[in-house]
């Protein structure tokens, strides 16, 4: 079977995804889309760490009175 060159094609039909098979890029916009309404997720002893401030430059710091949760 000849090996058809690039140079001569005129024409190249696509055929849809199988289901489940994602487009490039699908899955990381989905997850962008998660993190935006859900939030980014952070364990524990981490999110404690960054509470206190730790390993953060002191201009990166919230201001006091800043609590958990979305502000207004």
């Amino acid at each position: 079977m000849p090996i058809a060159r690039a140079d001569r094609l005129t024409h190249v039909s696509t055929a849809p995804a199988p289901p489940g098979v994602p487009y490039p890029g699908e899955i990381e916009g989905l997850r962008a889309q998660q993190r935006l309404r859900d939030r980014i997720e952070i364990e524990g002893a981490a999110w404690q760490k960054l509470r206190a401030g730790e390993g953060i430059p002191a201009r990166h710091r919230p201001r006091s009175g800043v609590t958990e949760g979305r502000t207004a």
